[in-house]
């Protein structure tokens, strides 16, 4: 029973395996696929923030105009995003992950093009329908194919894969942009967004979509109304919208910081990814090691906290480039361990079925990227990058403080943790 006194009708597990696979072989495989279909998600969402300050007056704008991109984007995929969980009941977790990967590759390609703010706006808009499809479609195949340590393990895994791809990705995408130019970046992510749709294609099996009525709003509606009269996980979401927008929009704003204020290169900026994908790397992985013994929801309100304190010194101090990588790499490790923490505990005490928990999972991530975007723009134009300090870790300590209110759980819910 959920909070509001709605039980939630199972659904069968989808049969992502055909006959005759061996089953541990067909598991690694299809984890791999999913690793590298969600680091490509990963890379794609924040791949025009290194950028920043080299678009901006190219196309004839500011940085802090440029980063609303971040904003429009977010929005546009946090409103997809709702549709993905019932949608994928209708549609399949594998047409809905392959579609978007498709969407990805559009909007990469369309960046790479674009002449003007309008038209690159436009494209980063395909780009954040893309993501608002392979993330959660990746998660929830994850979360409902494997079950207990081996589904926080698997989480685990794929945001460690994402991070890792990061410190190839990201500096790969600036050695380029530094040399032939930030375009030819975008075009070189396209061309490895095909390569993963190629992938994706072969490794995944098809699922049977339950199209038994037509897809409706109300039926939509319907499948989140047991996450909205469940206290716990509900708080849970608004722990995680608040920490998308303090960790997104430091991202977001990093890179451009690196350049404008410390005086770094486009490339030396680049290099902030280096730094923060083994921190989140490893972040994510003491999850599933040392951290799993711990109270989770104290784990999420500690690592979170202590994430906006490391950011804060790294606006307001404004150390040199070398302290300030190290403050990075703390705030990312910490990141790590709050975002994993997060989505485990989600897919194991959720009332809701995988598909629609994952899918606002990452509508309200996305809803905090829009939030990180437009408040540390406004920041930005308003105090100067000091502020950015200030704010992001006060959003942080507000995560934190819904992490620990989630401690009350149902008694059902509690009792389902124990038997997984």
């Amino acid at each position: 029973m959920t909070d509001g006194g709605v039980a939630p009708t199972p659904r069968p597990p989808l049969p992502l395996l055909g006959e005759g696979e061996t089953r541990l072989q067909s598991d690694a495989l299809l984890l791999v696929t999913l690793c590298l279909a969600s680091s490509l998600a990963v890379i794609n969402a924040l791949a025009l923030a290194p950028f920043l300050a080299e678009i901006a007056p190219e196309i004839g704008t500011t940085v802090a105009l440029l980063g609303q991109a971040v904003t429009a984007t977010s929005l546009v995929g946090a409103a997809f995003a709702l549709t993905m969980g019932p949608g994928a009941d209708w549609a399949g977790y594998r047409m809905l992950l392959l579609a978007g990967i498709g969407a990805m590759i559009a909007g990469s390609l369309g960046t790479a093009i674009a002449p003007s703010y309008a038209l690159l706006i436009g494209a980063q808009v395909i780009g954040g329908l893309s993501g608002a499809a392979i993330t959660p479609m990746a998660f929830a195949i994850a979360g409902q194919r494997f079950t207990g340590e081996q589904r926080r393990t698997a989480i685990a895994r794929m945001y460690a894969a994402a991070a890792g791809a990061g410190v190839v990705g990201f500096p790969l995408l600036t050695f380029i942009g530094e040399r032939a130019g930030w375009r030819w970046s975008f075009v070189a992510l396209g061309l490895a967004a095909t390569l993963g749709l190629a992938l994706a294609w072969v490794v995944i099996p098809r699922d049977r979509a339950e199209r038994t009525a037509p897809f409706r709003l109300r039926t939509m509606l319907h499948s989140y109304r047991p996450i909205l009269r469940h206290r716990s996980t509900a708080l849970l979401y608004g722990g995680q919208f608040l920490r998308g927008v303090c960790w997104v929009g430091t991202l977001a704003y990093a890179g451009a910081f690196f350049v404008e204020e410390l005086g770094r290169s486009l490339q030396e900026a680049g290099l902030i990814w280096v730094v923060v994908g083994p921190g989140f790397l490893i972040g994510s992985l003491l999850v599933s090691a040392r951290l799993r013994l711990l109270d989770q929801r104290l784990t999420f309100a500690v690592s979170v906290a202590l994430m906006g304190l490391t950011i804060g010194g790294v606006f307001v101090w404004q150390p040199s480039f070398l302290i300030a990588y190290a403050l990075l790499f703390v705030a990312a490790l910490f990141g790590g361990v709050a975002e994993v923490t997060t989505v485990t505990i989600l897919a194991a005490e959720s009332p809701a079925q995988q598909g629609t928990t994952m899918a606002l999972n990452s509508a309200i991530i996305r809803l905090g990227s829009a939030g990180g975007g437009a408040i540390g723009g406004t920041l930005l134009a308003t105090g100067g990058y000091a502020s950015l300090g200030v704010g992001f870790p006060l959003v942080a300590f507000g995560a934190a403080l819904c992490g620990w209110l989630s401690r009350r759980r149902s008694p059902t819910c509690a009792r389902d943790a124990v038997r997984e």
